[in-house]
């Protein structure tokens, strides 16, 4: 699937009031795409283009511990803030927009220890918004 459909409708999709709806009044974790619910976005994100990987964000402070998940797809790195070209790239973006300068922000693979809420209806509810925009 080409990236710029994948940017439209994640695009498209977080600037629908429904997926503000079920990420904070009714996923588990009750929390944005960027406080506490990135590991059910980027399942959402994988689970609705039907193929991809996780990819996180650690931290050098936090021994190993996720700061950010991403979900990787064709070699394009997607979160609710757009695609990243390059792990370096959306490590980058992530310590600017979250103003991380205390810490050293490394790119993995997978899912690490999973300390983020981890909710399958909430992926399933977000990926079938994203299918209705991946048209």
């Amino acid at each position: 699937m080409r990236s710029d459909i994948i940017s439209k409708a994640i695009n498209t999709t977080f600037n629908e009031d429904e997926f503000w709806v079920l990420l904070i009044k009714c996923s588990k974790a009750k929390a944005g795409p960027f406080d506490g619910n990135c590991l059910t976005c980027a399942r959402a994100i994988i689970h609705a283009v039907g193929s991809g990987s996780l990819v996180r964000i650690i931290s050098d402070l936090n021994d190993g511990q996720a700061e950010h998940y991403g979900a990787m797809v064709s070699g394009v790195i997607y979160d609710f803030d757009g695609p990243a070209k390059t792990p370096i790239e959306w490590v980058e973006r992530f310590r600017i927009s979250e103003q991380v300068y205390d810490r050293e922000c490394l790119f993995a693979h997978g899912l690490g220890r999973n300390d983020m809420e981890d909710d399958h209806e909430a992926v399933e509810s977000i990926s079938n918004l994203l299918l209705k925009s991946l048209v």
